[in-house]
């Protein structure tokens, strides 16, 4: 529910100074490309496993393999519709060309389709998840805690 509310409010916004700018379409362009190329399948995946890849991993090990077969094929499936969705491009798109002048967005683009922007995106993508393990391992359950404060917060 967060990202489409958070969509809505950055297209609320932006859509009327887009409108305005003659340079906009081009911008929105820009944001696609940059787009289909930051966020491949694979990309989407690795982030949709942050939460639950350390869990994953200890299942994998013992009886509940099957079941982990099952959610990743499932995982695998949502970041493909994700990668080809053409509202999550367009909003991504916009977000960018509303942030980013025409020049910066070349820039950008060109950056990731170098090899170097290449390697940086490759190496994003292999540390997230380590990253992630560690925060996991780090937080000891406190997180948990977090989400009960909110919630508890909330039913007030």
């Amino acid at each position: 529910m967060r990202l489409p509310i958070l969509a809505l409010i950055c297209i609320a916004f932006t859509t009327p100074v887009l409108a305005a700018d003659p340079e906009a379409p081009q911008r929105l362009n820009l944001g696609e490309l940059i787009f289909e190329t930051r966020f491949s399948t694979e990309h989407i995946e690795r982030m949709l496993l942050r939460d639950i890849r350390f869990e994953l991993d200890k299942l994998e090990q013992g009886p509940g393999q099957e079941d982990v077969a099952k959610i990743r094929k499932l995982l695998n499936d949502i970041a493909s519709d994700v990668a080809s969705s053409p509202q999550f491009r367009d909003e991504y798109a916009t977000s960018l060309a509303s942030a980013f002048t025409r020049d910066e967005l070349r820039t950008y683009l060109d950056f990731l389709r170098s090899d170097l922007g290449q390697k940086a995106i490759d190496f994003e993508n292999k540390l997230q998840p380590t990253l992630s393990d560690a925060i996991q391992r780090r937080s000891k359950g406190r997180l948990q805690s977090v989400t009960l404060l909110l919630a508890q917060a909330r039913a007030k």
